[in-house]
């Protein structure tokens, strides 16, 4: 039976061909390079799904110092050797050792705060705070340097949880939790703060609609049907990929995963293991495309993972 089927199918590829061909091309000619490209078609999807980073299995996984208990957000320094990080208490920079994870030095940019997310351009560091200030420091900071301070419409209600950074448009991501002003229930946003203009741009750059992430988790995971599933995605962190310019949005509620394409459309959700990642709240790439993803200590010591590309 599946012979005749193989049979007919390549007949109807001949025909096709015949109805098609130019003066300089055969029928057969034309036939097999659209079997051959069906063929490709099929590779290059399984080559695809095979490109997925295994969150799961981090290839290494290391403890943070006392001082980061409390990490809120990392970013890789332009060295492409150190990460920066916060924490949610101190106004204080750490640079730290992308593979040890050891504080190599520190930098006192601010007062105290509640600072959620740091990102690092060429020449500048950048941090935010929950209720939206953005904070600029020259790189390394030196203690006679002014931190320059950016208010802007933002607020305490917006939450803000995230900073990433989008080398194509020169805009750092402000990922807020909150729910929008004139928003759905379901729906969280992305603001972008214009690093020419040094001004939050009015509208948001993304609409994160949590319930066509709960779709797609119900979709593409059988055994959430088992599960309690709401919802929930709330943004903690936001990184870009550096080389196909998607949007990266961590969820430490749910321990999701969301990623966009820059034009907005959800790509792919991914749940984390609740057991690994217990408050997951700082992403971010280097320059090859793989991801490093910190954890809160809550209640035990903080973590940072690594995550080759795929």
């Amino acid at each position: 039976m599946m012979h005749h089927i193989s049979i007919l199918f390549i007949s109807l590829v001949f025909l096709l061909a015949c109805q098609n061909n130019t003066p300089e091309e055969s029928p057969m000619t034309t036939a097999l390079s659209s079997v051959k490209e069906i063929k490709t078609q099929s590779s290059a999807e399984l080559i695809e799904k095979k490109k997925k980073y295994a969150f799961d299995k981090p290839e290494k996984v290391v403890t943070l110092s006392n001082k980061l208990v409390e990490i809120s957000g990392i970013s890789m320094d332009r060295d492409q050797e150190n990460l920066l990080a916060i924490n949610d208490e101190k106004g204080v920079i750490y640079k730290i050792d992308k593979t040890t994870g050891k504080i190599i030095d520190e930098h006192k940019f601010h007062k105290s705060g509640d600072y959620e997310g740091i990102e690092s351009t060429e020449e500048f560091i950048f941090v935010v705070k929950s209720n939206g200030t953005i904070y600029k420091i020259k790189k390394w900071g030196k203690k006679e340097d002014k931190t320059i301070v950016f208010k802007n419409e933002l607020s305490t209600n917006d939450d803000i949880e995230g900073l990433g950074f989008s080398r194509s448009k020169n805009q750092l991501l402000v990922a807020c939790k909150g729910r929008a002003k004139d928003g759905k229930i379901n729906e969280r946003y992305v603001m972008a703060f214009d690093l020419e203009t040094e001004k939050m741009l009015n509208k948001p750059v993304l609409i994160i609609d949590r319930q066509e992430i709960y779709a797609r988790l119900k979709e593409e995971n059988d055994k959430l049907t088992s599960l309690t599933l709401k919802p929930d995605f709330s943004p903690s962190g936001i990184a870009v990929h550096p080389k196909k310019e998607d949007w990266y949005v961590l969820s430490s509620v749910g321990k999701q995963l969301a990623i966009y394409s820059s034009k907005g459309k959800l790509k792919d959700v991914i749940l984390l293991s609740k057991k690994l990642y217990k408050q997951p709240e700082g992403i971010c790439f280097d320059a090859k495309g793989n991801i490093y993803i910190s954890t809160e200590g809550k209640g035990g010591k903080a973590k940072l993972f690594f995550i080759p590309k795929a």
